[in-house]
């Protein structure tokens, strides 16, 4: 969503760090019941594992990994203490992830998809990767890659081609939240759309194994966006002019745009996915606020705000709303609450923005099977 996902320049020098460290002494250790490893994956017979060098970051190239299981993690690299985190910050960040599903979110511009990847690499973590083709300028949808023009849709799969024959992940993302677009923009909607036959072959000849999805808001297809005060109704189509042509489908999701409390979520409330594709489902981002939402407060829609104990609530009821679609991935927005991101998702983090935990986080331990 917006401003969902910042990422500074000093990562790298984390990333660095991280390469250059003993695991014994140098980087935060983790508590003793921590799970230190990304889900079980078989790799195939073929594999070349190989080493490169990229911005000055040691990266080791995914080996047409495939996941046996289930990915968790964490969606975006925000860090305690953000904006004004410090080096110590980031390492206890990635020290903090494998208890957390071992999964990170590089979403990022086509452009600085790689230099992420190497992070999350250099950190021994599963990587999920997600490119698109617009962003946030003032508060309006901005689109920046023009798939009518030849020449830009040419870069653009140029560009996923050179990303997936470094790294073959197991999952790329080629489109974020893209019914957005199609409210804002259907022409530049239509354009991709009409590209996809083009990129996911293009994915599939240079990754055999890479699974192409794009992610859609589901609250915002499903018309369950009171929060937003635009009037939304329920309407499928951009999703449904998409999926045939994606290996998976996936979701940014949070319930409490429509719904008071995580009890008020009817258990079926995934189950209108399976009405519109048989196609694998994953969710890149999924939240719940711990506290109210500032602007909402006085009005008749400060219910929709939150509770250290409705955010734990709801995790707790994750594996009974997500049971009927069955994710190949699911990823929770933050680790650490932050005020750099648009009020309504600044306290979507486990812990706070000073690493006191929340009763989120064991939660979330027990989702994902690491406590």
């Amino acid at each position: 969503m917006r401003n969902a996902f910042t990422v500074l320049a000093s990562i790298t020098f984390v990333a660095l760090f991280l390469v250059g460290c003993d695991s014994d002494d140098s980087v935060p250790a983790a508590s003793a019941d921590t799970v230190t490893a990304s889900p079980t994956a078989e790799v195939t017979e073929n594999a070349t594992p190989t080493s490169t060098t990229r911005a000055g970051v040691a990266a080791i190239e995914n080996e047409r990994i495939v996941p046996d299981g289930p990915l968790y993690g964490i969606a975006g690299l925000i860090p305690p203490n953000f904006p004004a985190s410090t080096d110590a910050d980031y390492l206890a960040f990635f020290a903090a992830l494998p208890a957390l599903g071992g999964t990170v979110g590089n979403y990022a511009p086509l452009d600085d998809l790689a230099d992420n990847q190497d992070v999350g690499i250099a950190a021994g973590l599963q990587v999920l990767p997600v490119t698109g083709f617009h962003q946030e300028v003032d508060g309006a949808l901005e689109v920046t890659v023009d798939f009518g023009d030849a020449a830009q849709r040419e870069s653009f799969i140029d560009g996923l081609v050179d990303f997936v024959e470094t790294y073959r992940p197991p999952y790329l993302g080629v489109g974020n939240e893209v019914n957005r677009v199609w409210e804002a923009d259907p022409a530049a909607f239509d354009a991709w759309a009409a590209a996809l036959p083009e990129i996911v072959d293009a994915v599939h000849e240079a990754s055999p194994r890479t699974a192409v999805f794009a992610t859609f808001q589901y609250e915002f297809l499903a018309g369950l966006d009171t929060i937003t005060g635009e009037g939304r109704v329920e309407d499928w189509t951009p999703f449904d002019l998409a999926a045939p042509y994606l290996d998976l489908v996936a979701f940014t999701s949070y319930p409490y745009f429509a719904f008071e409390t995580p009890s008020d979520v009817p258990s079926d409330y995934y189950a209108a996915i399976r009405e519109h594709t048989d196609r694998p489902v994953g969710f890149t981002e999924l939240g719940w606020p711990s506290a109210p939402i500032r602007p909402l407060e006085g009005s008749p829609l400060a219910g929709l705000g939150g509770s250290p104990e409705e955010q734990e609530a709801f995790i707790a009821r994750l594996e009974e709303l997500l049971a009927p679609v069955a994710p190949k991935f699911a990823l929770w927005v933050w680790a650490y609450d932050t005020p750099a991101v648009d009020s309504p998702f600044e306290s979507l983090g486990l812990s706070s923005q000073r690493a006191e935990a929340k009763p989120a986080l064991d939660a979330w331990r027990a989702f994902v099977g690491t406590k």
